[in-house]
């Protein structure tokens, strides 16, 4: 264990230096144990010596005997990291490299009093692992202390020996707290060098970084540099053509008055008289005024021929601006030509949709004839059979039989009342609708067919015309007046047509108007024959005028145009105050009926209903074999 404990201590201290315990002369285990430094007893005490002659013998077993605590104490001891203090790349050391710790100084540096290291604080020995591990194993070696002996094979020496025990106590308490100084010492030593590394590596960065930067600027140097060169080299080779071109033309020149200064040398003037010299002179000299009289016309020519191009100019430009204004006239002409004639098919369009109504009119008057004449013969067929039946419902009253078949002609002559209601509903639904539908499709067709074409027909003769009057604007121009005219005089004439077809249109709506009152005064005198009649005349013919009058209400609304439908609207009023006057009479009549009539009364009248419908239907059918033709009045 002594050899374990100086490795332990001697391992924190610089090389070189010995152990404060060792050099105070305390060189004996807390064990007392011969195998812990050797195999000879030199290091035992007289009274070590003198227990162990008395004591027992026991085979010693060398390190087997050691507890498994105790062999990873030693472990732990033995693989204890050695710090070694190097000279740093700066210079810089450690306080205490190379320093021999005399015992005094040991003595010295420990504070008084002196502290186990398990005084020492938790949270500063959780700082560093080398105080944890001393902590450790300061702690694992009392616990061992406490609960058995450290050696196997020897007795217990530490109760002989207990001076000894105190000794080495005490001075492995002070190796402990000389160790945690040196420590603490080395540590800070250790922080300041970091700090100082620290230093060093921001220094180093910047330098970095500065480098950087200068490497950039020298190679954005290089490269303006570079670019500098190409021009200069490009100028340079610019000026050597422009040198090498301007001393070609300085030697043609040379050579060209060199060549003309030795003809000149060369060449003897001839000798000329006077007088053609004059005559020369002379002669040039007319001929320049000749020339200059010729320049002077010339001039003058010249400045009335742009006078005649400057008038010329302006006429071209008022013949332009006049030919734009007969254009614009042409335009207008035509626009306003288009425009006649289609507000002209659009009264066409009137006109011929006038005379479709005209034609409805007139069918639906001839239905509402026939209809008015179809009732007033069943109207006296029912009144013959009403009389015919009270006669024969006398005699047939008293038979308890027929009272019994009341009921079941009641039932009978109700399934036919409804029947014949809804078949001259139908009929009349029928025909209303197929006179609706066949003016409806005619005008749509109308309307369809006639606009296109025109309008196709009058987009040729535009093109057509516009393409004849372009080349012949001036010479046509008073034809196109005459056009305008005769097209005025056109609307005008189309005016006084569209104005006596507004004067026909109030005298078809007079007459409707009167045709209206005149059926309206025969409703009013069908209603007044009805009040003084039973109550069956009243159901089998107060339906179909309502219908009938209704079907002509309905196609005056369906087809009438602007002008119609003010007549439509009063067909419609007339017709609902025909109705609702009937439906006040009747409600009248029925009242005093109901209160009037008895038992015998009532199978009367459901007996003359059943023969007054039979009757009806055999009348239609009769109508329907003469008229084949009509196919709106079959049942």
């Amino acid at each position: 264990m002594k050899s374990v404990r100086t490795t332990t201590t001697s391992s924190f201290l610089p090389s070189g230096q010995m152990p404060f315990y060792q050099m105070s002369g305390y060189c004996q285990s807390c064990s007392g144990s011969e195998t812990d430094v050797s195999t000879s007893t030199e290091n035992l005490t007289s009274e070590e010596r003198h227990a162990l002659r008395r004591g027992e013998r026991q085979d010693p077993q060398g390190q087997e005997t050691l507890a498994p605590d105790e062999l990873e104490d030693a472990a732990s001891r033995s693989n204890t990291l050695v710090i070694r203090n190097n000279s740093s790349i700066d210079g810089f050391t450690s306080p205490l490299y190379g320093k021999s710790l005399t015992p005094e100084r040991c003595i010295s540096l420990t504070p008084a009093p002196v502290r186990e290291i398990t005084d020492i604080p938790k949270h500063y020995l959780d700082q560093s692992e080398v105080l944890k591990h001393l902590a450790k194993e300061v702690h694992n070696q009392r616990t061992h202390r406490r609960g058995s002996s450290l050696s196997q094979s020897h007795p217990d020496l530490t109760q002989v020996g207990g001076a000894c025990k105190d000794a080495g106590a005490s001075a492995s308490e002070e190796n402990a707290t000389k160790v945690v100084n040196q420590l603490l010492e080395e540590n800070a030593a250790l922080k300041a060098e970091l700090d100082l590394y620290y230093g060093k590596a921001s220094r180093l960065q910047k330098l970095e970084l500065e480098l950087q930067k200068v490497q950039q600027a020298q190679e954005e140097l290089v490269r303006t540099t570079e670019k500098r060169e190409k021009l200069q080299a490009a100028m340079r080779a610019r000026l050597e053509l422009e040198r090498a071109k301007a001393h070609d033309m300085n030697r043609r020149l040379r050579e060209q008055l060199d060549a003309a200064l030795s003809q000149l040398s060369l060449r003897s003037m001839p000798e000329h008289n006077d007088a053609e010299l004059k005559k020369e002179v002379s002669r040039r000299d007319v001929l320049i005024a000749q020339l200059l009289t010729q320049n002077k016309e010339l001039s003058a020519e010249k400045e009335r021929k742009d006078i005649e191009l400057q008038a010329q100019r302006a006429t071209l430009q008022e013949q332009r601006n006049h030919i734009d204004i007969l254009d614009n006239a042409l335009n207008n002409a035509q626009a306003n030509v288009v425009r006649m004639e289609e507000e002209c098919r659009k009264k066409q369009f009137y006109v011929e949709r006038v005379n479709q109504l005209q034609k409805a009119l007139g069918n639906l008057q001839l239905a509402n004839e026939r209809r008015l004449q179809m009732e007033k013969r069943c109207r006296s067929q029912l009144e013959r059979d009403v009389e015919t039946l009270k006669t024969e419902g006398k005699a047939v009253a008293t038979s308890k039989k027929e009272s019994e078949d009341t009921e079941h002609l009641r039932k009978v002559l109700r399934e036919y009342e409804e029947k014949i209601i809804a078949l001259e509903n139908e009929v009349a639904r029928w025909e209303q609708r197929y006179l609706e539908e066949s003016t409806m499709r005619q005008i749509a067709v109308d309307a369809a067919s006639v606009p296109k074409d025109a309008k196709i027909a009058a987009l040729e003769r535009t093109s057509q015309e516009s393409e004849k009057l372009i080349a012949q604007v001036r010479s046509e121009k008073l034809k196109q007046m005459d056009e305008l005219y005769a097209s005025q005089r056109k609307c005008a004439e189309q005016e006084g047509k569209l104005k006596d077809m507004e004067s026909r249109l109030a005298e078809k709506e007079a007459m409707i108007k009167v045709l209206q009152h005149h059926s309206q005064e025969k409703d009013a005198a069908l209603q007044s024959a009805v009040l003084g009649r039973p109550r069956h005349t009243r159901a089998a013919s107060s339906v179909p005028l309502g219908s009938s009058t209704a079907s002509v209400a309905v196609a005056h609304r369906r087809t009438g145009s602007k002008d119609e439908i003010g007549s439509s609207s009063l067909a419609v009023v007339s017709s609902e105050s025909t109705s609702n006057a009937t439906n006040t009479v009747t409600s009248q009549a029925a009242a005093c009926a109901d209160a009037k009539r008895s038992i015998d009364e009532q199978l009367k009248e459901f007996g003359s209903r059943l023969s007054n419908k039979e009757s009806i239907m055999d009348a239609l059918r009769l109508e329907s074999e003469q008229h084949p033709s009509e196919h709106v009045w079959r049942v």
